[in-house]
């Protein structure tokens, strides 16, 4: 790296194949289809309203985290956390807000199995 000293390392963020394929054409055309419908539809002025205009996004929490370090006695070897449930049990929570700044409520979903466990 220090031949190239514009480049550096970085984690990676997984994106499927689907989203990797969306072009800024392609958004575009999303956005010229929304206000061609709206227009149709008679719907434009919820364009100048912006408590009626939102915005959403998802995040997942994982119910049992991968811990990526621990404090070990020094020279051990292998060193193990019992893990408390499904490795795979994760929770979503979509988050919505209005361009006015207001928050809704989110948005929980998860399986009525892991819920139950919640609680």
């Amino acid at each position: 790296m220090s031949r190239h000293p514009k480049l550096s390392t970085r984690t990676s963020e997984h994106v499927t194949a689907a989203s990797s394929c969306i072009s800024e054409k392609d958004i575009r055309k999303w956005f010229n289809d929304i206000h061609q419908y709206l227009k149709e539809e008679n719907l434009c002025d919820i364009l100048n309203d912006p408590s009626r205009i939102f915005n959403g996004d998802e995040t997942g929490f994982s119910l049992c985290p991968k811990t990526k370090t621990v404090l070990a006695p020094k020279g051990s070897k292998d060193v193990y956390e019992v893990a408390v449930g499904n490795s795979k049990d994760n929770l979503t929570v979509m988050f919505i807000f209005s361009a006015a700044g207001v928050m809704s409520h989110p948005v929980v979903v998860s399986t009525i199995k892991v819920y139950l466990k919640i609680l």
